[in-house]
């Protein structure tokens, strides 16, 4: 590896880093917690139960932040080296601008091969655990609160049903 590559890449790190955790943030804070909330709020689930969904959903998450930290660092990298003057100093020098975004090209496309291995094993599966977690749950909980029947279901309203509490284990209805 050369010099100039590993500067380079260098220079990336830091960026791609920063923007991992802040678009990974920004995915989880307006995804996964509205998701969270509203199983834990309107289906009454644990938060045991739904933190342990939402962790299978990460891989997800993953494959959606790498492209968009890897744009953000590589922008950010090249407005440095051009800021600092660095990049006329290279292009000087005789480098080519497609020598200088080699590593760059190179990086991203061990990603995109990484994330295409990602998305078409990992994810599928994941994204199955996660719906199972959930399932098996609400397999286990066959008891409700507070439910608002409309009778009947379709058509013009004759009656409202309030129901305390339905237990289906039980069949009985309060």
């Amino acid at each position: 590896m050369k010099t100039l590559d590993r500067y380079i890449l260098t220079e990336f790190l830091g960026p791609f880093l920063f923007g991992l955790g802040i678009f990974f943030t920004l995915l989880v804070g307006v995804d996964m917690l509205y998701d969270a909330l509203q199983m834990a709020i309107s289906q009454k689930i644990p938060v045991r139960v739904v933190c342990g969904a939402l962790g299978y959903r990460i891989p997800t998450l993953i494959a959606l932040t790498v492209p968009m930290g890897t744009m953000f660092a590589s922008l950010m990298c090249f407005a440095r080296l051009s800021s600092d003057g660095e990049l006329i100093a290279i292009r000087v020098g005789g480098t080519s601008v497609r020598r200088i975004s080699l590593p760059l090209i190179v990086l991203a496309a061990a990603f995109s091969l990484v994330l295409a291995v990602l998305i078409h094993t990992a994810i599928p599966v994941s994204n199955g655990l996660s719906r199972r977690v959930i399932a098996e749950y609400q397999g286990k909980a066959k008891t409700f609160d507070n439910l608002m029947l409309r009778v009947p279901r379709d058509g013009p309203l004759e009656r409202i049903v309030y129901v305390d509490r339905l237990d289906l284990n039980k069949k009985s209805m309060q």
